[in-house]
């Protein structure tokens, strides 16, 4: 009330009804649907994957937003070859300098 609504009471009955009654808690909710696709985690996270593919790639995506990234794509390899160029030291002695012994005392 202090704030103006009643969004917390709301809250609260909706937890004190799955206390009541567990069938409305999110995970026996996710078990039911888990039942159409036959009792396996796998086959339900799959289904859901799949529609939440479907319904992303089914939003409009907008050339603005394609250039934006195709830009910060551009970007990104041109920074990789940029700190690839101003390497020094070759791989190897990289990976030997990284995995030696005395560095694990630091």
């Amino acid at each position: 009330a202090a704030l103006g609504g009643d969004l917390y009471r709301a809250a609260h009955a909706a937890q004190l009804a799955a206390i009541r009654d567990p069938a409305r808690t999110p995970a026996a909710r996710m078990l039911a649907d888990m039942r159409g696709h036959g009792d396996s985690y796998r086959d339900f996270i799959l289904a859901q994957s799949r529609r939440h593919r479907d319904a992303l790639a089914a939003m409009p995506f907008p050339d603005v937003e394609k250039e934006r990234f195709a830009q910060m794509a551009a970007a990104s390899l041109a920074e990789q070859k940029a700190i690839e160029a101003a390497d020094t030291v070759p791989f190897e002695d990289f990976r030997k300098q990284y995995l030696a012994v005395e560095r694990l005392d630091a």
